[in-house]
């Protein structure tokens, strides 16, 4: 397997959140109720996951400008 060519580069707010967490300003921005069917942790699940977005703020100048709110009531305008 070869390597890519370019980096990418990571887009988000580097800040961490529970899938609990996220679901929940999901609920608040759109006024939907989720339904949520917990499972145990499988094989291969990560603990954490956090983008950093520090490379493409270096090498791009991008911040983020949405908050993860706005970005769930634009997408279920969207659909």
């Amino acid at each position: 397997m070869g390597y890519l060519k370019e980096r990418p580069w990571n887009l988000g707010s580097g800040i961490g959140m529970t899938v609990k967490e996220i679901i929940k300003v999901f609920e608040q921005a759109n006024g939907l109720k989720v339904d949520i069917v917990e499972g145990g942790k499988r094989e291969g699940d990560v603990d954490t996951l956090i983008c950093d977005p520090s490379r493409a703020r270096n090498e791009l100048g991008w911040t983020q400008k949405t908050t993860l709110d706005q970005a769930f009531k634009d997408f279920v305008e969207l659909v």
